[in-house]
């Protein structure tokens, strides 16, 4: 019992700070059905699937009478909204509803887990019911401010603002509060939901909320063609860094300044502290070496970001503890990225997806992988499945959106980049099959029927 208790502690809190992946298979922790929120975490939708038939037959195998029987549905609410499963989002709503005002606990480890109005809301969001799924979120914040959950305040807040629609200030209101509650604990998983809900104009009479970590903002163009003022960084295919008001890339002289940029980058704006941050790039000094080592890395990283001092102000928010990169002054296309996918698909919303955003971002991702050349750097492996589970979705959403619009010839482009990207997705290479024949392009249908029979068969 005691290992499982540590095991759904462990568990709750690196989902909140977007760390699972590094709890995936570790040996001594069973997560058990909790491991559907693994496989959708690591972007493997097949294994998100198959997992998540064994948690619903188990749910339905059970009934509201047996302690699981919460946890089952809570999991199967957020699985099958990720894999588009409209149906199972509906019938997991249904069931929970009479349960509004209870809890979840993780499977029999007796650790909370979340209200059940959360595991609606996130139901009820995924079967494109987004006003029912408001009034869940609702009950959610509701229930944390009388209890003083900050944590599942944010959460809930951030729910309410997926499903709220554009232009509505309180969307705006609640994104802010949810993000900024979420920086201060930690909680980076609502931090990453809320970002790019928001960038751009608002529309409210308040002043404008200035949020750190968007790092999608014109940071500094001059409309006479000068180098931007701000800090650039280049993260996908190759690592460059351009000094704010500077043409070409820094020339770094240490590599230990590389890969602390890198650690802060995948952090995205929140802080590390800086005895972690010393374990990961020296992890055989002690600790008074290491801060020495690190306080001469942090004035490199400065040089770097802003050699002439044009910034104004740190581009590194530092203290004796912690350390951040401000995104508001450094631009990084990882943000970029992920902001353009999320503007894209409207995640959370009943809108037809922005083409024109969706274009943007394909163009980022298909600049090369994140990080490329540090291919087996632990500290990246989260942002790393970020960005390619971002840019699956957002092949997958141009591919759908053309092919239903009948524009066969951009819909093969879009379904074959996804079966170059994942060569076993199934459902994007019979959907390939299905445009190229009714194109009449049935010399390409045939050679892909053959690539595929050859890596089925090993050769």
């Amino acid at each position: 019992m005691a290992m499982r208790v540590v095991a759904g502690l462990v568990f709750t809190i690196r989902r909140d700070e977007g760390r699972l992946l590094e709890i995936a298979g570790l040996e001594d922790a069973t997560l058990g059905v909790l491991e559907v929120l693994v496989a959708a975490e690591r972007g493997d939708h097949a294994e998100t699937r198959r997992l998540l038939a064994s948690v619903v037959a188990g749910a339905r195998s059970t009934g509201p009478d047996d302690l699981n029987w919460l946890c089952l549905l809570s999991l199967i609410a957020p699985a099958a909204e990720l894999v588009g499963d409209v149906e199972r989002c509906r019938w997991v709503a249904d069931q929970l509803d009479p349960y509004v005002d209870q809890c979840v606990m993780w499977g029999r480890s007796y650790v909370f887990g979340m209200p059940v109005s959360e595991a609606i809301g996130i139901a009820r969001r995924g079967a494109g019911q987004p006003e029912q799924a408001a009034a869940a979120f609702r009950h959610g914040i509701r229930w944390a401010d009388r209890s003083g959950a900050a944590g599942f305040g944010a959460r809930a807040r951030a729910g309410l603002a997926s499903v709220l629609p554009d232009g509505d200030p309180e969307r705006h209101e609640v994104a802010a509060e949810a993000h900024a509650t979420a920086a201060r604990l930690g909680f980076e998983m609502v931090v990453a939901a809320t970002a790019p809900l928001l960038v751009g104009p608002v529309a409210t009479d308040a002043e404008p909320v200035s949020v750190t970590g968007t790092g999608v903002d014109d940071l500094g163009a001059d409309p006479h063609g000068a180098p931007p003022r701000s800090a650039r960084v280049r993260t996908l295919g190759r690592f460059e860094v351009y000094g704010a008001g500077q043409a070409e890339p820094a020339h770094w002289s240490s590599r230990k300044a590389r890969d602390a940029l890198k650690v802060l980058i995948c952090r995205r704006g929140r802080a590390i502290a800086r005895e972690e941050l010393i374990d990961l790039l020296w992890p055989e000094v002690d600790v008074a070496t290491g801060r020495s080592r690190l306080s001469v890395v942090l004035s490199m990283l400065r040089t770097a970001l802003d050699p002439d001092k044009r910034l104004g102000t740190d581009p590194l928010r530092a203290d004796r503890q912690a350390v951040a990169l401000d995104l508001d002054l450094v631009s990084v296309d990882l943000e970029e990225l992920l902001a353009h996918a999320a503007k894209g698909l409207r995640i959370g919303t009943l809108s037809e997806p922005d083409v024109d955003e969706l274009r943007l971002a394909a163009e980022l991702a298909a600049q090369g992988p994140f990080l490329a050349e540090d291919p087996y750097a632990e500290f990246a492996d989260g942002t790393r499945a970020t960005v390619e589970r971002t840019r699956r979705d957002v092949l997958h959403a141009l591919a759908r959106t053309h092919q239903a619009g009948g524009d066969g010839r951009e819909a093969a482009r879009w379904w074959g980049q996804l079966t170059d990207l994942d060569p076993d997705d199934d459902d994007a290479s019979e959907s390939l099959l299905a445009v190229l024949e009714a194109a009449g392009r049935h010399g390409e249908a045939a050679d892909h029927r053959a690539a595929r029979a050859r890596r089925r068969d090993g050769r």
